[in-house]
């Protein structure tokens, strides 16, 4: 990942504008943010599903 990608999933704002062009690793930095939230304890999976719904 990129230093930029990197900053994205460990920021501690609740809202995280990812923009980028097609393929340039969108998808990884949500699911990297997530990893890091559950992981850090910081949400809880129940939280996470909640927020997607």
């Amino acid at each position: 990942m990129t230093q930029e990608q990197r900053e994205a999933y460990v920021s501690d704002e609740v809202n995280t504008l990812v923009l980028a062009g097609a393929g340039l690793g969108k998808t990884s930095v949500m699911i990297a943010r997530l990893g890091y939230l559950l992981k850090s304890g910081l949400a809880k999976p129940q939280e996470v599903m909640d927020a997607c719904f």
